[in-house]
């Protein structure tokens, strides 16, 4: 819809530039409302408004291209967030299994040292 309404724009103003052009060359006098720099040749005129009307492209072009660029970082920075999220979960499940293995360490540390106690206990009756 915009380049529809941008093409009308542009025709509209060739159309002026050549009625001006077609004014400039029946005289060579200035009207009151008139820029003297404006464009004479009517090729010229066309050449302005194509010239325009690709940069005006390129401009939708490269703003598309950004918004696309932006739109993909801002989705690389959600997914990094979610990982973020992930790692510390894991390292939280990390951390409670390594308490749970330094428990059981030690819980078997302390059997294995009342067994050898027990052990020596039974030893030390029978050899009396």
């Amino acid at each position: 819809m915009n380049l529809l309404i941008d093409l009308k724009i542009e025709i509209d103003f060739i159309l002026k530039l050549f009625l001006v052009a077609a004014r400039k060359r029946n005289g060579n006098f200035l009207k009151e409302n008139e820029d003297p720099d404006f464009v004479k040749n009517p090729y010229q005129a066309i050449v302005m408004a194509r010239d325009s009307l690709k940069q005006r492209e390129e401009t939708t072009k490269m703003q598309a291209e950004i918004q696309k660029i932006d739109d993909e970082v801002n989705e690389m920075k959600l997914k990094n967030e979610e990982e973020k999220l992930a790692i510390q979960d894991l390292e939280m499940a990390l951390i409670k299994r390594r308490r749970k293995a330094e428990k059981c360490r030690r819980l078997a540390e302390a059997q294995s040292s009342y067994r050898t106690m027990l052990e020596k206990m039974i030893r030390d009756s029978m050899h009396q």
